[in-house]
């Protein structure tokens, strides 16, 4: 059995891991920390596998054994990152300090970071390739620059430390049932309207998206596994991005939503792509089994049918 250690559960993509590590239950001993034990049970009370994990407090981390860590702490939330944008700074580097002290003296652990395309940074008008370069603006920096530099910096000391396993998996964009309908994503904005039977308001402006599902990311996470023995990064992807409109127009024939548009204030016609083509996991075994769109439906369902 391997043992896994999850920081950052109660965060989006930690608690979509959940389920698809419970599906694999024979493989794999999960222990969840957090600075509130009581915030981790209530959050998995729902679940009908709720036993099966180990709810621990973060201040106890550092006694454990762990083959695997896997840390999804972060504030990618846009509307979360604009009311506070120094916060990336701090969760991002105490988490991540917390989980290097800890591989340096157990040099056998592999630690799996969820990373962001956003380490590109504001380099996304193409889609990413092997050879983009992160380009950050460092003159009237933005809440999404801040977030970039946080991640780079993660992703340095990362690769600085060759010795060590240590594997950064650069999230895109991510959907599931779980999402927080409150958050600021586009995804929120479009499950809210579904469940709430109300007009989502949007732009004219189309942007293209590569949405992974947590069944793709938990492959990915297992091949990782599985290799062990690695120090990089590898971008995460589905087997085909989507547009913007794309996703309403299969919402509104299948779900019934209802959206409005409105002239956007920016100049249109320029579609904003925020996907990569590097196809590196491919090296690991890695084949996603849905694109971005059937991802979107499998997960909706799911959400639709807790109603």
């Amino acid at each position: 059995m391997t043992r896994v250690a999850i920081v950052g559960v109660t965060g989006y993509i930690g608690r979509s891991l959940l389920n698809e590590f419970f599906l694999e239950k024979d493989r794999f001993v999960v222990s969840l920390f957090s600075r509130s034990i009581s915030k981790v049970e209530d959050l998995i009370s729902t679940m009908p596998h709720a036993h099966t994990y180990e709810c621990k407090n973060l201040n106890d981390f550092s006694h454990g054994s762990y083959d695997v860590i896997i840390n999804c702490t972060g504030v990618g939330d846009p509307s979360v990152l604009k009311k506070n944008p120094s916060s990336i700074f701090a969760i991002t580097e105490e988490m991540d300090a917390l989980i290097l002290s800890y591989i340096t003296k157990h040099q056998e652990t592999l630690y799996i970071n969820i990373s962001s395309g956003a380490v590109y940074g504001s380099n996304t008008k193409d889609p990413i390739t092997s050879s983009t370069p992160a380009v950050v603006s460092f003159v009237e920096m933005t809440p999404y620059d801040y977030y970039a530099v946080a991640k780079i910096n993660s992703e340095a000391k990362h690769r600085a430390m060759n010795n060590s396993h240590i594997v950064d998996l650069r999230v895109f964009a991510f959907f599931s049932s779980l999402v927080d309908q409150d958050s600021g994503f586009f995804m929120s904005e479009v499950a809210r309207a579904i469940l709430n039977k109300k007009v989502l308001i949007t732009t004219d402006q189309d942007m293209v998206r590569d949405y992974s599902c947590p069944k793709d990311l938990f492959s990915l996470i297992s091949l990782v596994i599985k290799k062990k023995t690695v120090n990089d990064f590898f971008d995460v992807y589905s087997k085909a991005p989507v547009t913007k409109f794309e996703i309403l127009d299969f919402c509104k024939k299948v779900y019934g939503l209802e959206y409005s548009i409105q002239k956007s204030e920016v100049a249109t016609g320029i579609t904003k792509s925020y996907y990569s083509t590097n196809t590196k996991a491919l090296s690991l075994g890695y084949t996603p089994a849905f694109t971005s769109l059937e991802g979107i439906q499998t997960e909706m369902e799911k959400m639709l049918n807790k109603k």
